[in-house]
């Protein structure tokens, strides 16, 4: 395991990283087949027709939807407690709990924004294309879309009385998420960290109706056929933690895996994957304790560093360069495209304190 360094930097800067957000949506679908020893899926078929959109961030809204959400079910998520209002830790989207815990044994760059307000800290993953030509831009947009073309061919939607429409892909533009609330436990807070993220599920289990229940859901992957040692040690040193990380964030158990060949545009076999066994079976390469303590270590620190802050518009970026070992944090004086929380969220609390001290002075 490398040992990380989380070096910060506080410093103030006024250039912005260039972003990109696009999302497409998906609709709640269930799947068709488990196991397939061999079949032919093109996942590049329809592609000429879709590939204007970027399909590699299909879900990047920043945290604009997840916000809506709060603010049309606070009242079930408030604590009565307006220097605290919301009742808990961190709030933020499933990929960056993902990423964080991946990092000691992923060599992937990332940048992750906090910012704190009322007591919570919200995080927002941003997205960088600093190394980002048209031909690799495209390369790994086909890749991208290619899951969802895969995910259509084996699914139908909860509607559907019967396979979907390969020739019509809109019904992927829709998305279904689900918001989870959860507890990290930490040798550093005798509470522990209590979350609130949301996550994008792909589809509930065959025969399997109640999707409040996250047990009944599965994901749906795609990866490079593997025939070899050394094809398999390149999955679990590059691809299968993402996996496990993903799932258990959500206590999804089960992953339906289509293997792909032809220079990657076909899906020949499909296979069904246990999560508790790959983490079993990666031992060589990554270890799920330390995944999760990664993950409690890196939340205790960013919780210390914003300790007294109590600026919504204050970002703090922590960002971790590719093969890189350190971890580096930037105060940004002037967040501008990279703000976090938006001055419509944070005006309804606002209105909410004042109305609580007219009411407050109409009983006197």
């Amino acid at each position: 395991m490398k040992i990380y360094r989380l070096l910060i930097l506080i410093v103030w800067i006024t250039k912005m990283m260039a972003l990109r957000f696009n999302f497409p949506k998906r609709l709640v679908i269930f799947p068709l087949i488990y196991s397939c020893d061999y079949i032919s899926l093109d996942l590049t078929e329809g592609y000429n027709h879709f590939k204007h959109i970027n399909w590699s961030n299909a879900s990047l809204d920043k945290l604009d939807e997840m916000l809506k959400w709060i603010l049309k079910n606070r009242r079930s998520l408030e604590r009565g407690d307006q220097t605290k209002p919301l009742d808990f830790d961190f709030i933020t989207q499933r990929g960056v709990f993902t990423r964080i815990m991946c990092t000691p044994f992923v060599n992937d760059e990332w940048h992750i924004g906090f910012s704190k307000f009322k007591g919570t800290i919200y995080i927002c993953p941003f997205f960088n294309d600093h190394d980002e030509n048209e031909r690799n831009f495209q390369r790994l947009n086909m890749a991208s879309y290619g899951g969802y073309r895969f995910e259509h061919y084996i699914t139908k939607s909860k509607y559907e009385d019967t396979y979907s429409n390969c020739d019509d892909f809109s019904s992927t533009l829709h998305e279904y998420s689900a918001v989870l609330k959860s507890k990290i436990n930490s040798i550093n807070n005798p509470n522990g960290y209590s979350l609130l993220y949301v996550a994008e599920v792909d589809c509930l289990k065959e025969n399997e109706t109640d999707s409040s229940r996250m047990e009944n859901f599965v994901e749906i992957k795609t990866t490079n056929k593997i025939d070899s040692p050394i094809q398999n040690d390149n999955f679990h040193r590059h691809k299968s933690c993402k996996w496990w990380a993903q799932s258990k964030l959500v206590a999804i158990d089960r992953i339906i895996c289509g293997y792909k060949e032809y220079n990657l545009t076909t899906v020949t076999s499909i296979e069904t994957m246990n999560v508790d066994s790959i983490a079993q079976q990666a031992f060589r390469f990554w270890n799920h304790k330390n995944c999760w303590n990664f993950l409690e270590h890196f939340l205790s620190l960013a919780q210390n560093l914003l300790k007294n802050e109590n600026d919504p518009s204050k970002v703090y970026l922590f960002s971790k360069e590719r093969y890189s070992t350190i971890i580096t944090c930037k105060k940004l004086l002037h967040s501008g495209n990279l703000c976090i929380i938006p001055d419509w969220y944070t005006d309804v609390f606002k209105d909410m304190k004042i109305n609580q001290k007219k009411n407050e002075s109409n009983v006197k």
